[in-house]
Order: C-alpha cells, then sequence, then structure tokens
C-alpha cells in the first residue's frame, strides 16, 4: 500500500492523458511519473531510504506534486512547509522533523532560502524538483500504517505542530471523498489554493491523481484567472473557501459578466463557514449546489459534507462522511445527546461496510503529550465546539483554541502574540478576530503597554507582519488600559472578537 502506486497505475493504464495543468502547461500522466521519478532518484543518491523525512519547498505548481510523490516512490515521508514563512522558522520545522533532506523547486529565492538552512544546521542536502528520469522508478510496497507525510497545522512560529499522517488513512480518506462527489476518471479539477496546505493537496491534486482525474492547479490566486481557467477547462470539481464566493459575487457586480460555470458539478466551500446570503446568491445566479464542508489537516481533511444531493439544513457543515462517527463530549468526555453542545470528537464508525477503516492523525511529530491529549478515549478531539442533530446534521458554534479563519487559513493569535510579547514595550496582548468583509475575519490586536512605554501602532504593526507569512498578518493593533478578564484574571478574548478594525 502507498499512495505513489495509484500514479504508476495511471501512468500505465493513460500514459497521454493530462494529469496536470498549471497555467498553459500540461503534463501527463506519463510525464509526471517520469518527474516523480527523476525526483525519486535524486533523493536514493542522497541517500534517502523509506522511513526518511525528506522537506518540500515550492510553490503551487507541478515541481510541488513531482516532489510529493517522489519521496512516496521511495516509501519516505514528505514534510510539507510553507514557502511563505521565515526562514528560522522553516528552520525549526525542518529540525523538527527530522529531515535530512530537502526538495526545492526552481525559484531562486527559495532555493537560496534552503540553501541558508542547510549552511546552519550543517548536514542537511538540497534536491532539485525539476527533470525527469530515462525510466519510471516503481513505488516501494508499503503497509498501511506507514507514516506518508508531516503536515503543519499552523506555520509562524515554535508553536507549530507536524500532523503525521499514514498512506492507508490518506488512501481511505480520498475514496470517500471520491465517493461523496461521485467522482470519476472523467472529472477536471480545480485547485485554487496553495498546495503546502495539506487538505488543499488531498482535494485536489491527490484526488485527482487517485481517480486518474485531470488537476488544474493555481499558481496564485486571482478570481478571475480562475473562473476563466473554469471556461476553459471545462471544469467539474472545484474545492474553494468563502473568499472566493465573495470574489465571485464582487466580479459579477463589477463587472456584469455572464461568466460559463455551467460545467461545474461539484462545488464546494471549506475552512470557514459561508453565509446563507452568499450561497443563496450565487446558486441563484449560476445554478449550482454549493456543498458547505468541516475539516482539518489533522482528519485528514474532509470530515463532514452537506448532501450533494436532497435536503440540507441552514447553518450546518453537513453529516460526517460514512466512515467517520462524530460524538460531541463535555469536558468530562461524556458522550451528550443531539443538540447538547460540547467538543466535536471522530472516531471509526463502530458497524458496516466501513467499520474500523477510518483514521486521523497517527501522532503530532515528535509531541507526545499533545498527541495523548487529541487522541485520548480513542478519539480524535478536534479543538472545535458544536451540536449534532437528530438526523447527524453537524453544527459548529465556536472555536475552542480561537483559531481565527481569513479567507479559508487558519490564523492562530497565540503565535502572533508570541510574536508582540517579544517586544520589549509590550506588557500584555491578545489577539482575536475581527470582521471583514472579504476574508470574513481578520486578526486585530489589542496591547498594554508597560507603564511610561511608548510606541506607535503602525510600529508594532510592521515590526510583526516581517515575521508572518501573508495570510496572518495582523490588520490593525489597538491599545488598551486593561482587559476584560473572567475571575481567574484570564484575558477573555470572546468580548474582544467582533469589534471590527
Amino acid at each position: 500500500m502507498n499512495i505513489a502506486h495509484l500514479l504508476d497505475r495511471w501512468a500505465d493504464a493513460d500514459p497521454a492523458k493530462t494529469a496536470l495543468r498549471v497555467a498553459d502547461d500540461e503534463v501527463s500522466y506519463a510525464g509526471l511519473n517520469l518527474w516523480s521519478s527523476g525526483v525519486a532518484s535524486r533523493l536514493a543518491a542522497a541517500g534517502v531510504v523509506t522511513g526518511d523525512r525528506v522537506g518540500v519547498l515550492a510553490g503551487s505548481n507541478a515541481e510541488f506534486v513531482a516532489a510529493i510523490y517522489g519521496i512516496w516512490k521511495l516509501g519516505a515521508v514528505a514534510v510539507f512547509l510553507n514557502p511563505q514563512l521565515a526562514r528560522e522558522d522553516l528552520e525549526r520545522q525542518v529540525a523538527v522533523a527530522g529531515a535530512g533532506v530537502i526538495v526545492v523547486d526552481g525559484d531562486s529565492a527559495r532555493w537560496a532560502v534552503a540553501s541558508s538552512i542547510g549552511r546552519d544546521t550543517g548536514g542537511i542536502r538540497l534536491v532539485r524538483a525539476g527533470g525527469g528520469a530515462a525510466e519510471p522508478v516503481p513505488a516501494v510496497r508499503l503497509g498501511p500504517y506507514d507514516i506518508a507525510c508531516i503536515a503543519y497545522t499552523s506555520g509562524t512560529t515554535g508553536l507549530a505542530k507536524g500532523a503525521a499522517h499514514t498512506h492507508g488513512a490518506i488512501l481511505t480518506q480520498m475514496e470517500m471523498v471520491g465517493a461523496h462527489y461521485s467522482a470519476t476518471s472523467e472529472d477536471e479539477i480545480l485547485s485554487l489554493l496553495p498546495l503546502f496546505l495539506f487538505s488543499i493537496f488531498l482535494a485536489g491534486p491527490a484526488l485527482a491523481l487517485s481517480l486518474g482525474a485531470s488537476c488544474r492547479v493555481v499558481p496564485r490566486y486571482d478570481a478571475l484567472d480562475v473562473v476563466r481557467a473554469i471556461e476553459k477547462d471545462g471544469t467539474t470539481i472545484v474545492a474553494a473557501v468563502p473568499l472566493f464566493f465573495y470574489d465571485l459575487r464582487e466580479l459579477v457586480n463589477e463587472h456584469g459578466t455572464d461568466f460559463d460555470l455551467s460545467s461545474l458539478r461539484v462545488v464546494t466551500s471549506g475552512g470557514a463557514p459561508l453565509p446563507e446570503s452568499i450561497r443563496d446568491a450565487l446558486e441563484g445566479r449560476f445554478g449550482l449546489r454549493l456543498v458547505q464542508l468541516y475539516g482539518m489537516t489533522e482528519a485528514p481533511g474532509v470530515v463532514t459534507g452537506d448532501p450533494m444531493t436532497g435536503e440540507r439544513r441552514a447553518g450546518s457543515v453537513g453529516r460526517a462522511l460514512p466512515h467517520i462517527r462524530i460524538v460531541v463530549e463535555d469536558a468530562d468526555g461524556r458522550e451528550l445527546p443531539s443538540g447538547a453542545i460540547g467538543e466535536i470528537c471522530t472516531s471509526a464508525v463502530r458497524d458496516g461496510p466501513f467499520q474500523g477503516r477510518y483514521t486521523t492523525l497517527a501522532r503530532y511529530w515528535e509531541m507526545p503529550e499533545e498527541t495523548a491529549e487529541a487522541l485520548r478515549n480513542g478519539r480524535f478531539h478536534t479543538g472545535d465546539i458544536g451540536y449534532l442533530d437528530d438526523e447527524g446534521f453537524l453544527y459548529l458554534v465556536d472555536r475552542k483554541k480561537d483559531i481565527i479563519i481569513r479567507g479559508g487559513m487558519n490564523v492562530y493569535p497565540r503565535e502572533i502574540e508570541f510574536l508582540l510579547a517579544a517586544d520589549g514595550r509590550v506588557a500584555e496582548c491578545a489577539v482575536a478576530g475581527a470582521p471583514h468583509p472579504r476574508y470574513g475575519e481578520v486578526p486585530v490586536a489589542y496591547v498594554r503597554l508597560h507603564e511610561g512605554a511608548r510606541a506607535a501602532a503602525e510600529e508594532l504593526l510592521d515590526t510583526v507582519n516581517e515575521r508572518l507569512a501573508a495570510s496572518q498578518r495582523l490588520e490593525a493593533v489597538r491599545f488598551v488600559r486593561d482587559f476584560p478578564r473572567n475571575s481567574l484574571g484570564k484575558i477573555l478574548k470572546r468580548q474582544l472578537r467582533g469589534r471590527g478594525t
């Protein structure tokens, strides 16, 4: 069992078929197989063997996909690295994963960053993602519990956690998502968000290559480019976030263009709640059915989804995929009845054809305490708060860990607070989400300075944002004399959220 076996299979069955589209370039299944084989050969020459961790530092391009599958062909573990991170944060993630090699695409800036990491750490080797092999390298045989990847759940500071997933878990997930979409080799899938996001990689290239379908990868998000790509390719499946649907509505209002989206069969929205008003407007305008999904990196990927046909429930994120059982727990780990609010947990279904097939992350890499906490009582604890109705529809209520979701991208307030607190003038700070018309919500910092200290909001904003990925940057800094607190003195972020920018 090896995910890369699927690439071998389709390269043999339909070698000339287009596997990937990037801008005006197309890569066939045979071409991608040789490309990934080239990566595998260079990694083997660098001493990589089964079980070794290999970082991938690349943009959203064919090189990224070839690198991942080349790593998997050897039975090595792919470490998904965020190219937007500061060098020192990338270095830490490489070190935590124990990666001895980094595969880098043709971008000179990324190569320079990887080279500096190699020099500072000593012994880390670099391999280029470009260049194919003369003959395909077959994927090695693995077991279902062999680790396939380490995907970081967030990423700007040392607080990121590396979720380790097995080949078996990923293959099962792609099978179930494909079945939910009724997807086949005839589908044209579009991936419009960065591929270093593991859930996006699964919903785009990985799903397509498991089916023998085609996938367009968008190197840099632009809503109009996405619409034109859908028209050009006859896209049938697109997994998006609310940001795209906001932008699509604005495109219609601005241009008044009669975009042809009639080829779309499956249109999903995840990463943040999609307002019913947006969904209703676009469904009426284009005759689409927008399917709300709920999931996370650790799941892996999708946990619930609206039914593809028939009734759906307003405010719900749908029902669990058929191999997943959702339980809502109270603070003591007791299962709650329908309608009761608690922490959302996932586990495998107990009976039926999919009994025991679902697994979440195998562990957080090198984080045994966090792993034990997340997987206690045989369930994965999502950290999200919600409830189930009598028919199994899930409703999200709050985010236990105060995650801010900006345009579908997770922003972790604690990471930003860590950077703010490093400034000696800052006595105390808190970061909370504020509503935004395009991104849904954005991070805003509330800062209490030490007595007598002086700082300009713009100065703190610039200093912190230099260390943050573009998707995680602060929108504003506000100074406060004190914070709302509970009886234990803890800052009540809930009272900060939603104040606006």
